[in-house]
């Protein structure tokens, strides 16, 4: 039917949808009713963040399962981190803004270059528990490494 967001042969065309909540979006394999697989996980660890940060007067947020897709109902075409449909020159010309640079993500690649597998130890960027899992010991051997 025309303007119901649905092309030939059934499939989505993204951009004759009319987008309303988040939850209006049902079923792409990723999304189930809206949600989009482990948000609830993401979202508890971005308020978590949000509350060690208040003080700074930073907010951090999670961008619209919209947001750079590249499967699914919404991967051919382009929104914004608010979910809002957007032309492609606004995206490119935007995408420096929003995403990770090339030395933003070697920087990143530089953090995990140096694997730390001894049970204790920690690698430099993150913190080590309080507490180890399950009630044992934080130098506990969680994960063998079978050495041939």
């Amino acid at each position: 039917m025309p303007g119901d967001g649905v092309g030939g042969r059934g499939r989505v065309d993204p951009a004759a949808l009319v987008l309303g909540d988040e939850q209006d979006v049902v079923g792409d394999g990723a999304h189930q009713f809206g949600v989009v697989a482990g948000e609830e996980d993401c979202q508890a660890a971005v308020d978590k963040w949000n509350r060690l940060v208040a003080d700074l007067g930073v907010e951090l947020r999670l961008p619209s399962a919209r947001f750079r897709r590249s499967v699914g109902t919404f991967a051919a075409g382009r929104f914004d981190p608010d979910g809002r449909p957007i032309a492609d020159a606004e995206f490119r010309a935007r995408e420096a803004v929003w995403l990770p640079s090339p030395p933003d993500e070697a920087y990143v690649r530089g953090l995990m270059a140096h694997p730390v597998t001894e049970p204790g130890k920690f690698a430099n960027w993150i913190a080590p528990p309080a507490r180890g899992v399950g009630a044992k010991p934080v130098d506990f051997a969680y994960v063998r490494f079978n050495e041939a």
